[in-house]
């Protein structure tokens, strides 16, 4: 604590004296001091040290998104932990399942993500079995959002075809990503799940690929209550 005790003794009516030196240390002193009415008014505090709060703790008690612990923005990637599902052959695993051809579909439900946070990319990590040829399509990945209380299904971004044209490079373990546009997706997580799809190769020499499933890149600005 870097507020001192002034003045050091203890005040007694009538006979102590303020001197102009305690006056300005108050002065000084209390500028340190949080404002817990009017607030920071966009000027942060910087101390020192880290603010270690023990004893009861600290209470947020207002409703909503006020209530909510505020970051300053920042961008995060996190590895999606849900199950990977073969939508065709009714194969499922928590880390890896072949998704074959043509045009298999494998889903993922994208569950690592705050509500409230911004979505802006989706990664989708893949590893074709060898054939030696590029296919005629290659695997491609989409995202939707499902409105439970309604069943309207959404699609973020566009459908997205592995980019990588080099033949030893697209055999090789790697990921490409589907882009949500127009500052990305506002996660609503109070009636919503998002659902990557992964559709396998289509048309002339196609091969299985095991899919590892995604990542998801996002912003947040203040803490899920509920993550």
């Amino acid at each position: 604590m870097t507020i001192p005790l002034v003045p050091a003794q203890v005040a007694t009516d009538d006979l102590s004296t303020i001197s102009a030196a305690t006056i300005n240390s108050w002065r000084a002193n209390m500028a340190k001091c949080l404002d817990v009415v009017g607030g920071s008014a966009g000027v942060a505090s910087t101390p020192a040290t880290v603010c270690d709060i023990a004893g009861l703790g600290l209470k947020l008690s207002a409703s909503g998104a006020d209530g909510r612990l505020k970051y300053g923005t920042r961008s995060l990637t996190r590895a999606q932990g849900g199950f990977l599902y073969n939508n065709d052959t009714n194969d499922s695993g928590p880390y890896s399942i072949q998704i074959g051809a043509p045009a298999e579909n494998g889903i993922q439900y994208l569950e690592r993500i705050p509500n409230g946070a911004t979505l802006t990319t989706i990664t989708a990590y893949h590893d074709r079995v060898n054939l030696g040829t590029m296919p005629t399509t290659r695997v491609t990945l989409a995202v939707f959002k499902r409105d439970l209380t309604t069943g309207t299904i959404t699609q973020l971004g566009t459908t997205t075809e592995d980019p990588t044209a080099n033949l030893a490079a697209y055999e090789l373990h790697h990921g490409f990503s589907v882009a949500i546009g127009s500052g990305g997706e506002v996660i609503d997580r109070t009636k919503c799940v998002y659902i990557a799809v992964f559709s396998g190769e289509s048309g002339s020499f196609t091969s299985p690929t095991a899919w590892h499933g995604c990542t998801c890149s996002f912003s947040v600005t203040d803490q899920d209550e509920a993550p």
